[in-house]
């Protein structure tokens, strides 16, 4: 089985060079083997990529030498308010 976004992870890892070049720190919007544009902000690039393809997977990810890791975990104890 294919993994999830592999040809969009290939595409943008082939383009990063090009894209940090003229782009960093923007976000780029792949669609399958392409990269299909370049947004100012995460939400432009969302935007675009809904109406570009619906509910159709695409990816968004930020151009930047060193990628950023997000941690999340599902284990956070929620504070109650009186």
């Amino acid at each position: 089985m294919a993994q999830l976004f592999e040809a969009e992870s290939k595409a943008f890892q082939e383009k990063l060079p090009e894209l940090l070049q003229h782009s960093a720190g923007k976000f780029a919007l792949v669609k399958g083997d392409r990269v299909d544009s370049v947004w100012t902000t995460y939400e432009d690039a969302i935007q675009a990529g809904y109406r570009a393809f619906g509910l159709d997977q695409f990816m968004v990810k930020r151009i930047e030498a060193v990628e950023s890791v997000v941690r999340v975990t599902r284990f956070l104890v929620p504070q109650c308010r009186s």
